[in-house]
């Protein structure tokens, strides 16, 4: 078992690949939120089938429809444990906030949607190289039960909840197979980030 903590007693962020280990972070054109503890996930999607009535059958005969989005849903967690910490978090804060603003203009485009962004999370989100996804909404409840910084007023334990939903090409949309071979790496590949997004996207599949 790997240790959470530095010899300064500060949490170690969640990257193990020295040891074979995975790594637990957001890649976003922002920069990256490398965590340090390990988050709250749940993972849901369905299938929707439509009723076919039949004279003389107890119940109608399903017809496949389409399968519906693929949501996450994560519970980040974020503790101060060294004054570095404070800044660290805050940058985290700010790129989670960013993540559901639109762009600058692009061309005769007036906007960019909200950027994609990349969670890894060991191997549990289809694989190590994780899933390409988009933030529907966020929210941060900052406590009032812990200490806080007396600058920033930043608590030093706080939680931010998020929604997320997965997002693939349109001519790489995954079938079952895929998703039973953790075959998904290539779900997205960085064309929608900015130019520090592609270089965080390069240096992942390093």
């Amino acid at each position: 078992m790997p240790r959470g903590t530095k010899n300064d007693g500060s949490l170690a962020p969640l990257q193990f690949a020295n040891i074979g280990g995975g790594r637990c972070e957001i890649q976003t054109p922002c920069g990256c939120i490398n965590l340090k503890i390990l988050p709250d996930i749940t993972d849901s999607k369905g299938a929707h089938y439509v009723g076919e009535p039949t004279p003389g059958r107890s119940s109608p005969m399903l017809t496949y429809a389409y399968s519906e989005p693929r949501s996450i849903n994560t519970e980040l967690h974020f503790m101060t444990t060294i004054f570095q910490d404070i800044p660290d978090n805050i940058r985290a804060i700010r790129i989670i906030q960013s993540l559901v603003y639109p762009g600058a203009a692009s061309g005769i485009a007036p906007f960019t949607p909200p950027p994609v962004v990349r969670f890894i999370c060991g191997t549990l989100l289809d694989g190590v190289n994780g899933l390409c996804l988009i933030l529907k909404n966020y929210s941060i409840r900052y406590p009032t039960d812990v200490a806080w910084d007396v600058v920033s007023f930043l608590p030093y334990k706080f939680s931010i909840s998020c929604s997320w939903e997965v997002v693939y090409p349109c001519n790489k949309l995954p079938v079952n197979k895929c998703i039973n071979k953790d075959d998904t790496g290539y779900l997205y590949d960085g064309d929608d980030f900015s130019e520090e997004g592609r270089n965080v996207y390069t240096k992942a599949k390093q």
